[in-house]
């Protein structure tokens, strides 16, 4: 194995375990999800420094990655409160790092199972938990360590996966579990991204 490949490997490697962590966490701990988040960071750094980083086919991509990041300069910027800028940037940048990493890392597909499958188990739980726990208190608060919003567009990606997976006993008792959930939330997002991905997987 040349050198690069095993730069190249390393970095796949750093990406799979990134995106299990972040899978595993992303309904359930902020901190878990930060530190998956974090791993995907480092993959594209290695991959960098290294120079194993791949050209995505789309070319739509890297320019809308440079769109993102210019959008959320411009909103610290324009932000009559700097500090509050800069939180709400914290909060997006996720959505800049993750496709970063798997637009320019070479992907390792033999995880790809194990993280999809993860992600479906991990966010069923966390739904049945949140119909639980949200008996007791306000709809708002429905998902213990989630946004109810991003909770339903979470749950509408699982129901994608398994429709377009063939999966489909187990699609029908995810997207019920989804719907009761999204029903207690209010959460009308949730409800139309789960629709789209009946329409789309179907």
């Amino acid at each position: 194995m040349s050198i690069k490949t095993s730069y190249l490997v390393k970095a796949s490697k750093i990406q799979a375990a990134g995106l299990l962590v972040t899978v595993v966490s992303i309904t359930w701990s902020p901190f878990g999800t930060s530190v998956g988040v974090g791993l995907l960071a480092l993959s594209w750094i290695v991959a960098l420094v290294t120079k194993t980083t791949t050209k995505p086919q789309n070319k739509i991509l890297p320019f809308g990655l440079i769109v993102g990041f210019v959008w959320c300069a411009l909103g610290i910027l324009w932000s009559s409160n700097f500090i509050e800028g800069l939180i709400v940037a914290k909060i997006k940048l996720p959505l800049l790092i993750v496709p970063l990493s798997l637009c320019f890392v070479p992907r390792d597909n033999a995880h790809d199972k194990l993280i999809a499958s993860t992600l479906i188990i991990s966010t069923f739980t966390a739904a049945i938990v949140g119909i639980i726990w949200g008996t007791y208190i306000d709809p708002g608060n429905f998902s213990p360590f989630i946004s109810h919003i991003r909770m339903g567009l979470i749950l509408a990606l699982g129901s994608g996966l398994l429709l377009l997976t063939n999966r489909w006993k187990f699609a029908a008792l995810y997207i019920l579990v989804a719907l009761i959930e999204i029903w207690h939330t209010r959460c009308i997002t949730g409800l139309g991204m789960i629709a789209f991905a009946i329409l789309f997987g179907v």
